[in-house]
């Protein structure tokens, strides 16, 4: 038997990230004895977008957001009135949500910030009573919560349909089942409005466009379309455009593509994306490129950069409505105008997030006020 000496040396040998994930295990097992809830506390069935019946609390407390596209779950969840004291903790990711959020929660930023990739055994610790989590996600993170008995509740919000499904899911787990069908409502009003006039004497032909997304590597820029079935691709459909890259990205993610490429499709429009949002820096970089100026959309003044306030108007989130107003806006110019699209923007985000007049003319039109011209 070895003494304290022989046992303090073999535990110094032990490299600390081994255990790491044991104690964090243990911590939680804790945290879930000494939970102020009980085994009479009220349960309720859900059912997700996997179509699992999922049992949770009848009033969770303790939400937490994690895997991929994070922000943009959240935002959506920040749609209903009691997310800011349901909402204990969220992901880290690439694109950040936190400065929009204080807009609409002034506590965000003292919410428990997961490091990018969290796994189970560091998200089990914070005891809590649902995580969101996209369907991707659960062979990753899901399953090894479900093992460790945490309730999970899986959503998708990657097309329209699908965004609708999910709000009322929200709507149910938050216990707010009328916001969310007073939010799906609102969305189809929206969506309608913008549909009566694109459709209005519609042209004989409609434009091609291409929409790029623009990433910076070794003082260059790495371009890449995305996939078919994307919200993206949907929304230029509905605009009334054609989409010149759908044909050769029917699978799979954003595709890279390059310069030939571009220039065989020679769209009659072209939108730049960038998550970090530098597309408006990185199209006026373009048009002074001697290659892109033979480009007849570059030629025509008819290169755009996506719109950009806190995040991108063109992904799954929130602002799909206003992103897609927008769009509709550039390839119909004869039939909206900006005045209406502002006028749509501006009730967005007073109906959809519940933010104050006066907070959205100080911080978001001065955001966007350059893409209206």
């Amino acid at each position: 038997m070895p003494g304290w000496s022989g046992v303090k040396n073999l535990l110094n040998e032990i490299e600390m990230k081994k255990i790491f994930p044991l104690l964090l295990a243990i911590t939680w097992i804790i945290a879930s004895c000494t939970s102020t809830g009980t085994s009479t506390d009220k349960t309720r069935t859900i059912v997700d977008a996997l179509g699992r019946q999922v049992t949770i609390k009848s009033e969770p407390s303790r939400i937490v957001i994690a895997g991929k596209q994070t922000p943009m779950l959240t935002n959506f969840l920040f749609l209903f009135k009691t997310a800011d004291i349901k909402l204990i903790a969220i992901e880290k990711r690439a694109q950040s949500t936190e400065d929009y959020l204080e807009l609409v929660d002034i506590n965000i930023g003292k919410k428990y910030l997961l490091e990018k990739g969290a796994s189970a055994e560091q998200i089990a610790p914070l005891n809590p009573d649902i995580v969101i989590l996209k369907t991707s996600m659960r062979d990753t993170i899901g399953k090894p919560l479900e093992d460790l008995s945490i309730s999970v509740i899986y959503v998708d919000f990657e097309n329209i349909d699908q965004i609708y499904r999910d709000i009322r899911i929200f709507g149910e787990l938050l216990n707010e089942s009328n916001r969310g069908e007073e939010l799906v409502s609102n969305y189809q009003d929206v969506y309608q409005q913008i549909q009566q006039k694109v459709l209005e004497d519609k042209p004989s032909e409609k434009p091609s466009v291409l929409i790029l997304q623009a990433v910076s590597s070794d003082q260059k820029y790495v371009f890449s379309v995305p996939a078919a079935n994307w919200l993206q691709t949907n929304l230029i459909e509905k605009a009334e455009g054609i989409p010149t890259w759908k044909e050769t990205n029917q699978t799979g993610g954003w595709s890279d593509i390059n310069m030939e490429q571009i220039s065989e499709w020679d769209p009659d429009m072209i939108f730049v994306i960038n998550y970090q949002g530098k597309a408006t820096e990185i199209v006026k970089q373009l048009k002074n490129d001697e290659i892109w100026q033979a480009l007849k959309s570059v030629k025509n003044e008819k290169i755009y950069a996506f719109p950009f306030d806190y995040l991108s108007w063109d992904q799954p989130d929130p602002r799909w409505i206003i992103g897609y107003g927008w769009l509709a806006y550039k390839l119909n110019p004869q039939k909206i105008t900006s005045s209406e699209i502002q006028s749509i923007i501006e009730n967005f985000y007073g109906k959809f997030f519940l933010i104050d007049d006066k907070i959205i003319q100080e911080k978001i039109i001065p955001k966007i006020a350059e893409y209206l011209k």
